[in-house]
């Protein structure tokens, strides 16, 4: 196969594998467990790096290692985030709830007021 063949059947930096399966009229299972047939694809596709034809594995790799952790470190930041927003909304609830209870209290000592005519100083 040229070149611009392998190139259009890559992912990224490696050959998609389900391509390959059609290629050589094999099951998944058999791509997975044929060790020789693993090794084979391993060469071609380091091979086709050295040549240019699929990008380093290193660079992409690893950035995708590096997603994979922030992800799982993300989501515990965004969990404990969620707990203390939650904290503070339920906080704020209850400030509310008080307010609401004193600006009744002064808002009947108004009404009062305004009633009898007179008007604090």
């Amino acid at each position: 196969m040229s070149d611009e063949g392998f190139a259009a059947i890559s992912s990224g930096s490696k050959l998609k594998r389900t391509e390959i399966m059609k290629a050589i009229d094999c099951d998944r299972p058999a791509l997975r467990q044929n060790k020789r047939l693993k090794q084979k694809i391993d060469e071609v596709e380091n091979e086709l790096r050295a040549r240019g034809v699929l990008p380093s594995v290193t660079r992409k790799g690893l950035s995708e290692t590096k997603k994979f952790r922030q992800r799982g470190s993300e989501k515990v930041v965004e969990h404990e985030h969620l707990s203390h927003l939650e904290k503070e909304n339920l906080e704020l609830k209850a400030q509310v709830r008080q307010l609401k209870e004193e600006l009744s209290r002064y808002e009947e000592f108004s009404s009062v007021l305004y009633e009898l005519g007179t008007l604090p100083r």
